[in-house]
């Protein structure tokens, strides 16, 4: 009888833990403010070569919405990716939301993209103006191409043994 009398205790103590870390978790989110960043990899460019824009948002507790830009004539988006890292430390929990996107040349010039807009809950932020330069497109050096291509491989060991 009193393995059945402590259950009742233990699961009273559980459910308390977490709810006191659920409250300690929203504390803590209270009084971080949202921060957005957005910058190039690269702000030269030759055309058709291609530079990472990546947007990342910092404190968020739910609800970001996709970042919104137009790309100027002249660029275009090659890919897009998002990722996001989830933090506990010290009883402080953060979130970064990362959106990368590939943004390529098509044509020599300068160009400017933004304000990048992000939406946070019922927050919306904006980013300053990100300026790039395309210049003509790079000399190529080497030979003319056009036969295949080959790879070599070495595999240690030679003969794996498998079992």
């Amino acid at each position: 009888m009193s393995a059945r009398a402590a259950l009742p205790v233990s699961a009273a103590l559980r459910v308390a833990f977490f709810v006191s870390a659920a409250l300690l978790a929203l504390v803590g989110r209270a009084g971080a403010a949202v921060e957005v960043e957005a910058r190039l990899a690269r702000t030269r460019i030759a055309v058709g070569e291609a530079t990472s824009l990546k947007v990342v948002v910092r404190g968020a507790s739910g609800g970001v919405g996709e970042p919104e830009f137009t790309l100027p004539e002249g660029l275009e988006v090659l890919g897009s990716g998002r990722a996001q890292n989830f933090t506990w430390i010290n009883g402080k929990s953060s979130v970064e939301i990362i959106h990368r996107f590939e943004i390529s040349a098509r044509a020599a010039g300068r160009y400017t993209l933004g304000p990048i807009i992000v939406r946070a809950g019922k927050e919306v932020f904006r980013s300053g103006v990100l300026s790039l330069e395309a210049t003509a497109a790079a000399a190529r050096v080497g030979g003319g191409g056009g036969g295949a291509a080959s790879l070599l491989v070495d595999v240690l060991p030679a003969a794996p043994w498998q079992g």
